[in-house]
């Protein structure tokens, strides 16, 4: 009788431990199904791929957070004593050197600053740097044409001045190194495209991240968090099924859905043609404006892509 028993609870034990098993696979897989499916595959029901980019949509009632309240950054510069020195001939510059003086942290003493730039033909073992008073920091840039550096004061509310050193970058895609120093240490804030917004509320937008029609809007802004800029996700989803206007160069793929084939196949020019916006297309972690799936007045439905760069 005993063993009977125990024979019992082993099968009754072999039984759960099956079960647990069959229980937890089958969650594992819908939950790897539900992954698979999470990115829409077409806009039917004018869902954004905002909605699943890894940085969260941000809201924010503050009206200096309109895009017509941001200028282009090269329109606010801050008037600076730089000294440029070049290094080789003319047309082929080796390098730059660059000094100044600037009260950076609102001491009101003047900091030192020297940089060291690459030039068109310098030499890329030759390490790229900015120096405030006896602080060192390395830049990672390609070159520059000009060693153009400018004083920027992205946060009117505070008593910083950043510095911004201009990069040509890869591919003609031109930036700002930006770094910031409160007294004692020196940041690199991080690199921003030439054609940002800024607010002066320590906001920054970038030229990616704006549209290339009218009325325009923007998908995200950089804003300095732990001496770094850090991107904060605007929620676009608003501006789905309005209407639009684009004039100008463009390319148009004709297509059902929203896709991501064949983008650059129908070059065409547009003359303030209107469409009505359905949705937009974003890659895992980036927020570069420029894959529209719209709707032209005639019901022709399509991808619209603007050249922006390699």
């Amino acid at each position: 009788m005993l063993e009977a028993s125990i024979r019992n609870l082993r099968l009754i034990t072999i039984f759960c431990v099956v079960m647990v098993l069959v229980l937890t696979g089958c969650n594992h897989t819908n939950q790897n199904q539900n992954q698979n499916h999470s990115i829409p595959n077409s806009t039917e029901s004018i869902q954004s791929l905002v909605t699943f980019s890894p940085s969260k949509p941000t809201s924010t009632p503050i009206d200096w957070m309109e895009l017509n309240n941001f200028q282009p950054i090269k329109e606010r510069v801050l008037a600076n004593n730089f000294k440029i020195t070049k290094f080789g001939p003319k047309d082929k510059t080796k390098s730059f050197s660059v000094d100044g003086t600037a009260d950076l942290n609102g001491d009101g003493h003047m900091d030192q600053i020297h940089l060291f730039l690459r030039g068109i033909e310098g030499d890329y073992g030759a390490e790229a740097y900015i120096q405030v008073n006896q602080v060192r920091q390395t830049i990672a840039m390609d070159f520059t044409f000009d060693g153009a550096v400018e004083l920027l004061d992205l946060d009117q509310d505070d008593h910083t001045i950043e510095i911004a050193a201009f990069d040509a970058g890869p591919s003609d895609e031109a930036q700002f190194h930006v770094f910031q120093y409160d007294g004692n240490h020196l940041y690199s804030l991080g690199a921003i495209d030439a054609g940002s917004f800024v607010n002066h509320h320590g906001k920054v937008i970038s030229g990616f991240f704006v549209t290339r029609f009218t009325p325009r809007f923007y998908s995200a802004w950089y804003e300095v968090i732990d001496h770094s800029f850090q991107m904060k996700a605007n929620d676009i989803t608003p501006y789905f099924g309005k209407s639009y206007v684009v004039d100008g160069d463009a390319f148009f793929f004709p297509s059902e859905q929203l896709s991501f084939e064949n983008w650059w196949d129908k070059h065409r020019t547009f003359h303030n043609q209107s469409f009505k916006l359905l949705d937009v297309g974003f890659y895992p972690t980036s927020r570069i404006l420029n894959n529209y799936f719209i709707e032209f007045e005639d019901g022709t439905k399509g991808m619209l892509n603007f050249w922006i760069g390699d």
